[in-house]
């Protein structure tokens, strides 16, 4: 069984359990479809910067400690040495030695490769892989009425297509290390996870507003283009490439003009080849934070940093 097929089957299923219900319980849905995105972009936001702050700052302050007494950091090592294989030593200092933006992007990359293995894998048309084609249908596409609310983040890591795929991974490795240098280790995290969360709830509340409960949308593009534009406001004179022609280069400021106009023309004409209203939702999260989000999250980190030091 395709894709298509079963994703056929899962909207009749749906359909057929909603109508078993009365027009209150259906008013009842349409309400809560209104906040719920809301909560959860706020909820993504809030606590992947308090978790990330608290942790990069207990690790700092854990490194300070472990070499305030060098005899006791050299007998943890020399016995962590002792334990590990050979094999798993030369891995493990492998993976030391590379750069932060390489660690992220390829984090990134294997959570998106997960979910696409999921989708294409060739034994679904036995039972088992069916319920689980249903399950990222239900977590991992973004569909105002047959979604779970946290497939608004989950979304942004589920790609069907290879060309989608694997263009998306491409961009995203190219912006990877001016990305990093603008929001730091402590930021790159959280800044990915709500860019992508909060893109994906504007798509969502465009789609109640035209009436389009039953359009899925998935993809990095969201979260992509909010590391784009923040890396475009940051440097306008930059250039760029596009992806099929590399030899052709574009300004920066003016490739990214040209992304905003086509998106627009295409939410206003209905285009339905990509998530316009996504796109647009990321790339305005990425101008908004380079002119106020500095600002709020330093400000955030202030009073958390605060916090943990009254309670240690």
């Amino acid at each position: 069984m395709s894709w298509r097929s079963t994703w056929n089957c899962f909207i009749w299923r749906k359909t057929r359990w909603i109508r078993l219900y009365s027009d209150r319980r259906g008013q009842k849905r349409h309400g809560t479809a209104l906040w719920k995105p809301a909560a959860f972009t706020l909820l993504v936001g809030s606590s992947t910067y308090i978790v990330s702050i608290c942790y990069h700052e207990m690790k700092r302050k854990s490194f300070l400690k472990k070499h305030l007494n060098e005899e006791h950091y050299s007998s943890l090592h020399n016995t962590e040495k002792n334990g590990i294989s050979a094999k798993l030593k030369q891995i493990k200092q492998w993976w030391q030695y590379q750069l932060y933006h390489d660690k992220f992007y390829f984090a990134v990359l294997s959570l998106n490769a997960c979910v696409f293995a999921a989708w294409i894998l060739p034994q679904w048309t036995l039972k088992p892989f069916e319920r689980l084609n249903l399950v990222l249908m239900r977590y991992f596409t973004s569909t105002p009425r047959f979604s779970s609310t946290s497939s608004l983040l989950l979304s942004s890591f589920s790609h069907k297509d290879v060309w989608h795929f694997m263009i998306n991974m491409y961009v995203m490795y190219t912006f990877m290390p001016p990305f990093i240098s603008l929001v730091g280790r402590e930021g790159s995290w959280p800044y990915y996870l709500t860019a992508a969360t909060f893109a994906s709830a504007i798509s969502h509340y465009i789609k109640v507003f035209r009436g389009a409960h039953l359009v899925a949308s998935l993809g990095a593009s969201g979260a992509l283009l909010a590391v784009l534009s923040l890396v475009v406001m940051h440097n306008p004179g930059a250039t760029l490439h596009i992806v099929f022609f590399p030899f052709i280069p574009i300004p920066a400021s003016a490739g990214l003009a040209s992304i905003v106009a086509l998106d627009v023309i295409g939410l206003l004409r209905g285009w339905k080849t990509f998530d316009h209203a996504a796109h647009l939702a990321g790339t305005a999260f990425g101008i908004l934070y380079y002119h106020y989000g500095h600002k709020i999250y330093h400000r955030i980190r202030r009073k958390v940093i605060q916090v943990l030091n009254y309670f240690s």
